[in-house]
């Protein structure tokens, strides 16, 4: 039988966000140079507020006051011209300057994560329909490291043709899956 665990990033992609809650069927836009070790997810439970009365040590009622969400932050050193433009919002003139967008925008983008098979443990590709992208420089030019994109993804509501929300994310083997399987 094999191990349930996940080892290592074998590829990160993403694409254009689907309509109606659907997968995109490739995801063409490959991060490279992923800097090891930085793949980090930082879901947060949803919180709650206890009302509490004076006649009783148990809370009277929980409120919520805010939703859960879902994500992780990955780093790369791949500050290409496609990266800039597809994640920043850059524009690319005829000149060759990449020229920075003059108004901030959000980004939203499909991703798919592919694992790495490790004896026993196989591949595993992990796709999310649709993530709200948040996308920063780091680092130093110089002699003590190279300067880098952290691209922190949060899961975003997904919602189909009626209106009802579905799901926004799955997973499967690799191996058990065919390459680009959309909705």
């Amino acid at each position: 039988m094999a191990k349930n665990g996940v080892y290592g990033i074998k590829s990160f992609s993403f694409a254009d966000c689907v309509d109606n809650g659907g997968y995109p069927t490739a995801f063409n836009n490959t991060i490279k140079a992923i800097v090891t070790g930085s793949l980090s997810f930082n879901d947060q439970a949803a919180q709650t507020n206890d009302v509490e009365i004076e006649d009783s040590e148990d809370p009277y009622a929980v409120l919520p006051t805010s939703a859960a969400t879902k994500g992780f932050t990955i780093q790369t050193y791949d500050l290409s011209k496609e990266n800039f433009v597809a994640l920043l919002g850059y524009t690319s003139d005829e000149k060759k300057w990449v020229n920075e967008a003059p108004v901030e925008s959000e980004i939203y983008k499909a991703i798919q994560i592919v694992t790495k098979d490790l004896d026993d443990i196989p591949s595993k590709t992990f796709q999310w329909s649709k993530m709200k992208l948040t996308v920063t420089r780091s680092g130093t030019i110089g002699k003590s490291g190279l300067p880098n994109l952290n691209i922190e993804c949060r899961q975003m509501a997904v919602f189909n043709s009626t209106g009802e929300k579905v799901s926004g994310h799955r997973w499967g083997l690799t191996s058990e899956i065919t390459s680009g399987s959309g909705s």
